[in-house]
């Protein structure tokens, strides 16, 4: 029994080997062809997963393309049953528009920008600025340097103007014989100057100054009082205007013209230095034909009001395209002459 299990176990040792080899061989194609079925099955996912991808970006290409139906403006809806249609869109042959040639539009050159030139009728005051004398010496050689050029810069300016008292000297002259002589004095002296407001002791260029800066500027009196007192004339007001008025009176026409004849558009009173001239016959003698109608009524031009006329049922008479007079209908126009006469 004790050799029968020893050479058992010879017998084992000596197949062992045999059967571990066949076994790993069994393992070994197993584990290749586990491969080969991981990899197939690794090429179906990555298939599957590429499928997915394209149906998630063609869904969200719809769902875009609804939002933008459903909510874009008016004119980016889009209308038809084109929105889950997955054929490819046709090109739509674009219309080959006609070649138009545009007229050339000649458009004006822009004037430069830029400060304008002075004008060339403003007066100038040169102004020189010039070196010293040891300035035009030279550093290097000592020698004078000589003037080669100059540049011209314009600047404008103003000066106020001022209020000034002009004094008048009026010389006299007396014959020293004839007064040793014991004779009549001889005494000369020359007139004084006109003044445009006699006694006023005002000249000209003042009286200019207010009158230009009420009537042309649109300064009043007490302003301008105001800038006189800052210029050093500390002048009321009620000499300004009385000044005003004097120039007024000096001005006047009847003063020039005095044979002239005044006519007016309204009526004057008798004795009166006015002479008021009738128009165009009127029921109102104030009535002009600035401020009323010419309505022709029968065989003579009356002067009336605008709204009257119409009242009466008138239409306009146009002449050379232009509105000229109202005229009544035939109807009521002999009885509108009849009542006239």
């Amino acid at each position: 029994m004790i050799v029968f299990t020893v050479s058992r176990v010879f017998h084992d040792m000596a197949m062992s080997p045999k059967r571990e080899v066949h076994t790993l061989r069994e393992q070994v194609a197993q584990l290749l062809a586990d491969n080969t079925h991981l990899k197939a099955q690794l090429q179906e996912v990555l298939t599957l997963v590429g499928q997915l991808r394209g149906t998630i970006e063609t869904q969200q290409a719809h769902i875009a393309k609804l939002v933008k139906m459903t909510f874009g403006p008016k004119s980016e809806r889009v209308k038809g049953p084109t929105l889950f249609d997955d054929l490819p869109d046709e090109p739509v042959a674009s219309p080959i528009a006609p070649l138009i040639t545009e007229p050339k539009v000649l458009v004006p050159r822009r004037k430069g920008h830029g400060r304008k030139p002075n004008p060339a009728t403003l007066p100038r005051q040169r102004e020189v600025i010039d070196l010293c004398d040891t300035e035009k010496v030279c550093p290097c050689c000592a020698e004078v340097r000589v003037r080669i050029g100059e540049t011209i810069r314009e600047r404008l300016d103003y000066t106020p103007s001022a209020i000034f008292v002009r004094e008048i000297a009026q010389q006299t002259y007396a014959c020293r014989s004839c007064e040793k002589a014991a004779r009549e004095h001889q005494i000369a002296s020359p007139a004084f100057p006109p003044e445009p407001v006699p006694k006023s002791g005002v000249g000209a260029g003042l009286l200019a100054q207010v009158i230009v800066s009420k009537y042309i500027d649109h300064l009043p009196l007490y302003r301008q009082e105001s800038i006189f007192a800052r210029q050093g004339w500390p002048v009321p007001r009620t000499r300004l205007c009385d000044l005003v008025g004097q120039c007024a009176k000096l001005l006047d026409v009847a003063v020039y013209f005095p044979d002239g004849v005044r006519l007016f558009i309204h009526p004057q009173p008798a004795h009166s230095e006015k002479v008021g001239i009738l128009l165009t016959p009127a029921e109102d003698a104030w009535l002009t034909p600035w401020h009323g109608a010419v309505l022709l009524r029968g065989d003579r031009f009356v002067l009336t009001r605008r709204a009257e006329a119409e009242a009466m049922g008138t239409k306009v008479v146009e002449r050379a395209g232009q509105p000229s007079h109202f005229e009544l209908p035939a109807a009521t126009a002999p009885k509108e002459a009849t009542r006239a006469r």
